[in-house]
């Protein structure tokens, strides 16, 4: 029951909510011959082509209001410099500029519970096991050690990658799928996993994130055991996600190379997502060249796949939360609220000027979060081991 709330707003589409539609379809008397129910029929084409033309207008006003908001000479400039004017052509930046920022300035920090993180000068870079580290570190030496937050967790991720994608995600996704293969629903106590756990816990605990529905949903998972044995209409109304009680890799069949393909999405859609918010000339990983698969994990691979499950439920919820603020109605894309809420957003994960845009905008976030679309966010929460370890 636990993790029904936060598997709810998962499986949510944007044609509409299932339980809402459950309920339109249920009789609450008076219609003899069905003609309620022939009307309803009717309008359904009408129906989905409204919220299809909604999302397009969502897109498009979103766009224009960065672009016709901005009062630059070099606006125009900007947009042709995209590669074929398209918001993700290669070489080109898939942003807009906007005059309200959603990129929070460090001052902020200052009033937050959030530190700007520091240099360690006792990283030693050593390819140790999992663990605490220093949340005002700011750049690590090896991919054994945890990031704190959605920032340094997508840094993580793309140092992962490193320069030879080929073989490291092939390698990383081999360890994850062997570490979580064989693992019996219920609850499998890994010491070095439990550090980890803290760490999500810390992120989803940040006072700007903590009363989102996503983040509160995954926060109850932390503090009693998870029921893996829900009901039938749970289990068959898609409120609660298969992997909650089920192992998911056996259960979707997943051999080594599927999850290697699906980590590789995730990695891909993730640098997509940093080059739509960053600053290029500023931005600064938290993940040093040193870190990089052969010197981290290609002598203990399970290491850095708990370093994964361990922070997957991280980014499953800072990014379905950035998913959700990015596709909001079509009309509050337009409200100066829009980049203040938002901004809360990014200072949680980490992101401050000048290492992100100064001039991001809502346009912005909408392209970026539509980048991690249902089909990653779903692999992230798969590859969680929620059966297992919560």
């Amino acid at each position: 029951m636990d993790s029904q709330g936060g598997k709810r707003e998962m499986k949510a589409s944007p044609g509409g909510d299932k339980k809402r539609d459950l309920a339109s379809r249920v009789s609450v008397g008076g219609d003899k011959d069905g003609e309620d129910d022939r009307k309803t029929d009717k309008l359904k084409p009408t129906k989905e082509w409204m919220n299809r033309f909604d999302e397009f207008m969502m897109y498009t006003h979103a766009l224009l209001n960065g672009l016709l908001g901005d009062t630059r000479s070099d606006a125009t400039s900007e947009l042709n410099s995209r590669s074929g004017n398209s918001p993700s052509g290669n070489g080109g930046s898939c942003c807009s500029s906007q005059q309200h920022s959603c990129c929070p300035s460090p001052s902020l920090i200052q009033n937050s519970s959030q530190t700007v993180p520091e240099k360690d000068p006792k990283s030693t870079g050593s390819n140790k096991p999992p663990r605490v580290t220093d949340p005002k570190r700011r750049v690590y030496t090896s991919l054994t050690e945890a990031p704190q937050n959605l920032k340094e967790a997508i840094d993580w991720l793309i140092a992962l990658k490193g320069t030879d994608p080929e073989k490291n995600l092939k390698a990383m996704g081999a360890a994850i799928h062997k570490f979580l293969v064989d693992k019996p629903v219920g609850y499998t106590k890994v010491p070095a996993l439990e550090e980890l756990k803290r760490i999500s816990k810390r992120f989803l605990e940040h006072p700007n994130l903590k009363n989102l529905r996503t983040v509160k949903a995954m926060l109850k998972r932390y503090k009693a055991p998870m029921n893996k044995n829900p009901g039938f209409f749970y289990r068959h109304s898609g409120i609660v996600a298969e992997s909650d009680y089920k192992n998911a890799v056996q259960a979707r069949g997943l051999t080594a190379m599927m999850t290697a393909h699906k980590l590789g999405t995730l990695v891909y859609a993730s640098e997509e997502f940093l080059r739509c918010i960053k600053n290029p000339d500023q931005y600064v990983s938290a993940y040093s060249p040193e870190a990089t698969w052969d010197a981290s994990c290609e002598q203990d691979p399970e290491a850095c796949a708990l370093i994964f499950v361990g922070i997957a439920p991280m980014l499953y919820a800072g990014l379905r939360s950035l998913w959700i603020a990015g596709n909001v109605s079509t009309w509050k894309w337009l409200k100066t609220i829009a980049p203040k809420k938002i901004g809360k957003l990014f200072l949680a994960f980490g992101y401050v000027r000048p290492e992100c845009r100064p001039r991001i905008g809502t346009a912005d976030v909408y392209l970026a979060s539509r980048v991690m679309h249902k089909d990653i966010l779903e692999t992230i929460y798969d590859l969680s081991g929620f059966w297992a370890f919560y």
